[in-house]
């Protein structure tokens, strides 16, 4: 999984002496981000001058950001970039051989993304997909021609693709974002890519989807955003 640390931690990073901390660069826009792996080690993404004021806040809260009182502490200084879902976690797969075999009656395609700007794509809420970019990869599923459910992914250069996906209110509940997932998954990892998802810590049915994948649990994140 070191493709999808690298993602996590971007480009430019440094260890702390004595510590088991990774500081990396924002994330922009105000942003930052605290990721705690599965292996304990504190991944930070702020800006230089912010670097001393989370460090204080982790001090506080003796290294566990996820904590009740952790995020409640945060929101006192910041704003949640979701306070529905405080955190989210992180599932990668970097193997197609851990990818679990699915049979599936139907099949998404790739999705260009002229066809995407085409086909009614203000039906959809997320970023991605309103706002459809040739840096992205795309697949989905088209009924009646129009496409009713999507999934993502940025094909940046660090050989880690995070998925976003999507599928219309009318259309869900009938696992179109599982066979998305699959098989853009599939794609990717054959392609030399390793794949992660984010899944907010109260969704309970995106949790369930990528572990029955073969996903593996890598971490958990907090996004939060300095308040105006």
């Amino acid at each position: 999984m070191n493709k999808i640390y690298s993602h996590l931690i971007g480009r430019n990073y440094y260890e702390e002496d004595n510590s088991n901390r990774v500081i990396g660069e924002a994330l922009g826009g105000g942003k930052h981000s605290l990721v705690e792996l599965e292996n304990g080690k504190l991944l930070i993404r702020t800006g230089r001058d912010s670097t001393k004021e989370i460090s204080d806040f982790l001090f506080q809260v003796d290294n566990n950001p996820f904590t009740k009182e952790a995020i409640d502490l945060l929101q006192a200084r910041y704003k949640l970039e979701n306070s529905y879902e405080p955190w989210e976690y992180i599932y990668g797969v970097d193997d197609l051989n851990q990818l679990n075999t699915v049979k599936f009656e139907i099949k998404p395609e790739k999705i260009e993304v002229e066809n995407l700007i085409n086909n009614q794509r203000n039906k959809f809420k997320k970023y991605p997909f309103r706002y459809p970019s040739d840096e992205l990869i795309y697949f989905g599923i088209n009924q009646n021609k129009t496409i009713i459910s999507l999934v993502s992914g940025y094909m940046g250069d660090l050989g880690a693709i995070e998925l976003t996906a999507e599928t219309l209110v009318q259309y869900q509940g009938k696992g179109y974002a599982k066979i998305n997932t699959y098989y853009i998954t599939e794609h990717l990892l054959g392609r030399g890519f390793e794949v992660y998802t984010t899944n907010g810590c109260n969704n309970e049915a995106s949790i369930a989807t990528v572990e029955s994948l073969g996903f593996k649990r890598l971490g958990k994140r907090i996004v939060f955003l300095n308040k105006e």
